[in-house]
């Protein structure tokens, strides 16, 4: 069952409530939805956005179109005409970061001001926030003898730009920066170092068995919990057998929770704040990997709920658990326009990609076309019936046939229902 958020003041109950992007499975639609685990009700938060964060009420959200970051503020988004992934609320909550390619940004919300804070991170940027919102951490990668070695952690604060340590690991596949500030590490077995002592040494946490061949992590985006899901995979190719293991952060201890079902991988937890529960995010990793589902497991009555008719996005979509607390939410459609309208290209000028941004305010059928300053089409970029709502479209340069064009002014055109409108863009080579 799905409904639209209404105005009000939502209590947040004790099993809280699950932040995430899904597809829904009949229209292939991907929106950022928020899911009473109890109910199992799907409330639409923005359609057609993927959930990157939100602020600790959860009032705010970032979201990414595209490659384009937006901020959901009271029923009302708003494009800060920046591109990236990953975006993060900070401390300062005026203040977001994010990855763009292998650069590391922040950003001022108030003075709409972007500074490069790392000039270069692997793995295209990626980065972990602190617990308290105040440093990130990032990799570099080490090669020795022509081959990867290992990785330095370099962790840094978001205000100063200062790094604060570096830690070298073994290179690995999946991590964890627990809220004991202790870097968790998958390679061949589990292990944990102390980010701000280089001089003690790692700890190992669990041995391979003879019959284990790997060990990881399934990624945690949101709230810090002193539990995690890891997973041990057994055999391989379609034989392989995958289970996934509650690992305790204090106490150490192993407890089996289940083994997944093949051909699919976990690749994101959530817990409930107070750990009764758990949403894991699959993806379907055998072949040419795609998206999986989303299921929710009770740990004290041992039942396992899947989220039936979406899909669970392959790769590194968020999953969040908000812990109890007053959180309000403003149903979008109240606040969205009544008119058509499309945004200015951005970047204008470009080269050689650019993204048009529109809104429609009923379904439609719409047509973006890209003409030459004489009136010769060049490329029918949009040409279909549409649902009401954001939509963005890129262009790459190039013309119906595939082929890149000059470069020079160009207009691009909207049609729907009755509305009209052309505006010019600059191609630069």
């Amino acid at each position: 069952m799905r409904r639209y958020i209404s105005l009000l003041l939502f209590i947040g109950f004790a099993w809280g409530q699950i932040f995430t992007t899904l597809i829904e499975s009949s229209s292939s639609q991907f929106s950022t939805y928020k899911i009473n685990p109890n109910s199992l009700d799907m409330e639409i938060i923005l359609p057609s956005s993927g959930f990157s964060d939100l602020n600790e009420d959860g009032s705010k959200f970032l979201l990414i179109d595209s490659d384009s970051i937006l901020i959901y503020d009271s029923g009302s988004t708003n494009h800060l005409h920046i591109s990236g992934k990953n975006a993060r609320f900070t401390n300062n909550q005026n203040l977001i970061v994010y990855s763009r390619y292998s650069q590391i940004f922040k950003y001022d919300l108030i003075d709409s001001i972007e500074t490069l804070i790392v000039d270069y991170a692997s793995h295209l940027g990626y980065f972990m926030l602190s617990s308290d919102k105040d440093e990130i951490l990032y990799t570099k990668i080490q090669y020795e003898w022509g081959g990867l070695d290992s990785l330095d952690f370099i962790l840094q604060n978001i205000e100063t730009g200062d790094s604060i340590s570096t830690t070298r690991v073994p290179d690995g596949h999946s991590f964890h920066w627990g809220e004991d500030d202790y870097l968790y590490y998958a390679h061949e077995g589990l292990f944990k170092v102390n980010l701000h002592n280089n001089q003690e040494p790692p700890i190992q946490l669990i041995n391979l068995t003879e019959d284990s061949s790997e060990v990881g992590i399934v990624s945690m985006s949101g709230s810090f919990s002193d539990k995690i899901i890891t997973w041990l995979w057994f055999g391989d190719g379609a034989d392989r057998i995958v289970q996934l293991w509650i690992f305790d952060l204090t106490t150490y201890e192993l407890s089996y929770l289940d083994e997944v079902p093949f051909p699919y991988l976990p690749v994101g937890q959530a817990w409930s704040p107070d750990n009764s529960k758990i949403a894991i995010g699959y993806m379907y990793a055998y072949g040419m990997p795609y998206h999986g589902y989303l299921e929710i497991y009770d740990l004290e009555t041992l039942e396992q709920t899947q989220i039936d008719g979406y899909e669970f996005p392959m790769g590194s979509s968020k999953l969040v658990w908000l812990n109890d607390s007053e959180l309000q939410v403003t149903n979008y459609r109240e606040q969205l326009p009544n008119n058509y309208y499309i945004e200015n290209a951005f970047p204008n000028p470009f080269n050689p990609n650019t993204t048009i941004k529109y809104y429609i305010p009923r379904k439609a059928y719409v047509k973006i076309t890209i003409y030459d300053m004489i009136g010769n089409v060049i490329k029918n970029l949009v040409n279909e019936n549409q649902i009401y709502g954001y939509k963005s479209v890129q262009w790459n340069a190039t013309n119906n046939q595939g082929q890149p064009v000059s470069a020079g002014v160009y207009l691009y055109s909207i049609e729907a229902g009755d509305f009209r409108q052309t505006k010019k863009m600059i191609l630069l080579k």
